[in-house]
């Protein structure tokens, strides 16, 4: 296992001498209604785990991404987060269910304990940039179990500016769809007797409701 002394993490190529307030290396945002805006991928050096999927899949002809030793990038990396997390999230720019669109949504899942190089954790992070602001999300017993929310005392899970998130929870063993299923009961019945929602009314779902079993 390597340790934070040699492992590498991706970096932004360096391809503009460009300085925006305390970032460096951003490129022009293109498309429509981006105008004025600035472009950049930012990685906490500290989280990354060095498994370099991310440069690896890079679809642009010209790598957007590039593995550097973590002892050369730390220090410019770690102000460069430190000032990415202050700025503001813009959620209005584009449609999300897009593919481009949709990767411009703040992940709701960030940091997870997973492996390097996990397949799992990406599509959990792309539901939670659809979605995540009113996810419920049932986890049946298994990797998710680690990564999802077991990481005690921390959580993968994390609320939007607004404060809102996924609510992570799970039964044992693998009886997550009865368990998923009750929740679902659950608000839908909160939703039957209090019908009057952040000023609308909001119509219960007619489903068909299987018959108990004698």
């Amino acid at each position: 296992m390597s340790t934070r002394s040699n492992k590498t993490i991706p970096t932004r190529r360096r391809r503009t001498k460009q300085r925006t307030r305390k970032l460096r290396n951003q490129k022009k945002a293109i498309g429509k209604g981006l105008e004025g805006l600035q472009y950049r991928i930012q990685i906490s050096a500290l989280d990354c785990t060095g498994c370099g999927s991310c440069a690896d899949v890079c679809p642009a002809k010209n790598k957007a991404l590039e593995m550097r030793p973590f002892g050369e990038e730390y220090e410019e990396q770690s102000k460069n987060w430190e000032y990415a997390t202050t700025i503001k999230v813009k959620t209005d720019l584009m449609d999300k269910y897009t593919v481009k669109g949709s990767q411009f949504r703040q992940p709701l899942l960030q940091f997870s304990g997973a492996c390097a190089g996990c397949g799992e954790t990406p599509y959990a992070k792309l539901i939670t940039q659809l979605y995540g602001d009113r996810m419920l999300i049932s986890n049946a017993s298994g990797c998710s179990s680690i990564w999802g929310g077991g990481s005690a005392p921390s959580t993968t899970f994390c609320p939007n500016q607004e404060g809102k998130g996924p609510a992570w929870a799970s039964s044992l063993f693998e009886d997550n769809a009865e368990y998923g299923y009750g929740m679902a009961i659950g608000v839908r019945k909160t939703r039957e007797k209090n019908p009057i929602t952040n000023g609308r009314i909001l119509k219960p779902r007619t489903r068909h409701r299987p018959k108990p079993i004698l």
